[in-house]
């Protein structure tokens, strides 16, 4: 920023002669003398008014800091969640901020649902229990039926194999020994009835015998006959038809018996897996049950909170989502529902935006002030810094970003409760031996800094880089000198201040790069909002009015702020639209404007 002072020009000044006499005609000879006054040499009581608004400027210490506001938390918080599944509904509750015991009753929650569940799963529980029982009954009865079917199997098998063994080894060779000793038999009876009859013909020729007995004798070897061929045809029958369908039928009845066991085998098994299965089943579904009985009672349990110790009740109430935490209120599971703080050690929490939570880190020191107990300041150091956002408040401000920091209190007074509001200064760098003026002291325009230092019975506008700051002190990088004596600035006096020395923004004003207002500085009197329009020259050529930044509602200019009846522009000069002259506002004689200097887009009254 370039300051420029004003030039004589023999046009301007006649303009300025032509409105000087025409502002006399409107507001009296008064309001002249008092502008004259006012831009020209002060009287000595405005200049000890002056001078008693103003500080002297020398090295000092300024610790930086970093303001915020916030609220009390305890270090150590006892939270109660609702451990109840689902959504259910709070019957009662103890009071915000009532002292309570360990083991007494806090919150009551709706349970009739979960007593239905219970009375439900009982008798679920107890059928379940009949059906194992019965299962066991079942398998049992199965175990003994296996066994008896296995050993009837097995003697059945014995039985077979045993004649088969009594066929092979005795039966048939009986049978076959007694067929052949008929045979034998047969035969040697045979032969003896032949012998006889041939003896008794003998006998019969000699006449010792009669033809009868010769008759008879033919008739016993016709019998003898007879019976070999009996016993021969009952030795072939026994050979090739007998001892085959009985040695078949035999061992048939052996691989019968041996199939049945390997069958009566695997029914047994199948049977007894499937009456396990069963018991199994049961038992499954009973432990089932058993669980949901046992985890219903549990549940039952979580609707009754009780103090796990000493504290103050504080409820837990979620602003994102508009629940309150009251009787009839209702809640989900996890929910917290209340916090018992241990008020023995205590800590202020701040959220602090981007460009402030750079510059804390853990380990500061800090100062906290307690809002509800006027005087109490604490001592305090960082003890922990927020790596992420908090996105408490996105709700209300998506654009927010707000990092918690948590300030460590070094003792805890009498009184602090939980949520009480604090406003908190972190130390966060000292510059020994540094300019400062006070924030008050300071007029900002766009981005251009201004300090007033009186110099002899006038006041100069110093343009300044200022540096780091604090809630009553800004850094002077550039500008000043030690000794300078710098004004405390009233409402509106930067501004009529700069009017009167005729400076205006230049476009290196506007510069990007140059630096900006820091936080906390240009709040006191007379201080302006950064990147407002200069009020004592037009916008740099190029520089528009962001878009959608419009005039604020309602600053119009004044009714009747017209150019004074006769006063004309100079040759040449045209105004911008809309800049007019308030009514009656001459510039005095000899306040030239200057050189190259246009006209602002509102003249403020009185120039």
């Amino acid at each position: 920023m370039s300051q420029v002072h004003p030039s004589e020009s023999p046009r301007r000044k006649r303009s300025v002669g032509k409105l000087a006499l025409l502002a006399a005609a409107v507001i009296g000879v008064g309001g002249i003398v008092g502008g004259v006054i006012m831009l020209s040499k002060p009287a000595a009581p405005q200049t000890a008014s002056l001078l008693s608004r103003t500080y002297v400027i020398e090295p000092m210490r300024l610790d930086v800091t970093v303001v915020k506001d916030g609220e009390l938390q305890a270090v150590n918080n006892i939270e109660l969640v609702n451990r109840v599944e689902g959504r259910t509904s709070i019957t009662e509750i103890v009071r915000e901020g009532a002292s309570v015991k360990t083991g007494d009753i806090l919150v009551q929650l709706d349970s009739s649902t979960i007593r239905q569940q219970i009375e439900d799963a009982t008798l679920e529980f107890q059928r379940s229990e009949t059906s194992l029982t019965n299962a066991r009954e079942m398998l049992e009865i199965q175990v003994s039926n296996n066994s008896a079917e296995l050993e009837g199997a097995q003697v059945a098998l014995q039985l077979a194999e045993i004649e088969l063994r009594k066929f092979l080894e005795g039966t048939f060779p009986q049978q076959k020994s007694t067929a052949e000793t008929r045979l034998e038999m047969a035969q040697i009876n045979l032969q003896n009835r032949l012998d006889d009859l041939q003896q008794t013909r003998a006998l019969f020729a000699r006449g010792f015998v009669t033809a009868a007995e010769v008759k008879r004798s033919e008739l016993q070897v016709t019998e003898a006959r007879n019976s070999l061929a009996e016993a021969e045809t009952a030795l072939a029958v026994l050979l090739e038809y007998t001892y085959p369908a009985d040695i078949a039928s035999k061992e048939n009845a052996l691989a019968q018996a041996k199939n049945r066991l390997e069958r009566i085998k695997r029914q047994n098994e199948s049977m007894l897996n499937q009456k396990q299965a069963d018991v199994t089943t049961a038992n499954q579904t009973l432990e089932t049950r058993r669980r949901r009985l046992a985890h219903l009672q549990e549940q039952l349990s979580f609707c009754t909170i009780i103090a796990p110790a000493d504290g103050i009740v504080v409820y837990v109430n979620n602003r994102d989502q508009q629940q309150i935490i009251q009787q009839g209120g209702e809640v989900r599971e996890r929910q917290p529902i209340l916090r018992l703080p241990d008020t023995s050690t205590m800590k202020a929490t701040v959220r602090l935006n981007e460009s402030q939570v750079t510059r804390v880190r853990p380990g500061q020191t800090a100062t906290v002030r307690v809002r509800g107990l006027p005087g109490v300041s604490v001592g305090a150091t960082v003890d922990r810094v927020s790596i992420v956002a908090d996105s408490g408040n996105r709700w209300w401000n998506p654009d927010a970003r707000e990092y918690p920091v948590d300030l460590l209190l070094l003792s805890t007074p009498t009184g602090l409760k939980p949520g009480m509001g604090v406003d908190a200064d972190i130390l966060t760098d000292t510059r020994e031996s540094t300019l400062a003026v006070k924030t008050g002291s300071i007029y900002s325009v766009g981005r251009s800094s201004y300090v007033f230092v009186l110099v002899g019975d006038r006041v100069e506008p110093r343009q300044v880089r200022l540096g780091a700051s604090n809630s009553t002190h800004v850094e002077v990088v550039d500008g000043l000198t030690q000794g300078d004596r710098v004004l405390e600035l009233e409402a509106n006096e930067g501004k009529r201040l700069l009017e009167r020395a005729g400076i205006q923004l230049t476009p290196a004003a506007t510069d990007p790069n140059a630096p900006a207002m820091p936080p906390g500085a240009g709040s006191g009197p007379g201080a302006s909002v950064p990147g407002a329009a200069s009020p004592a020259g037009q916008r740099p050529e190029g520089a528009q009015r962001p878009e959608g930044a419009q005039r604020p509602e309602g600053a119009q200019r004044p009714e009747g702020a017209q150019r004074p009846e006769g006063a004309q522009r100079g040759e040449g000069r045209s105004r911008p639209e809309g800049g007019q002259r308030p009514e009656g506002a001459a510039r005095p004689e000899g306040a030239a404007r200057p050189e190259g200097a246009s006209r602002p887009n509102a003249q403020p009254a009185g120039q």
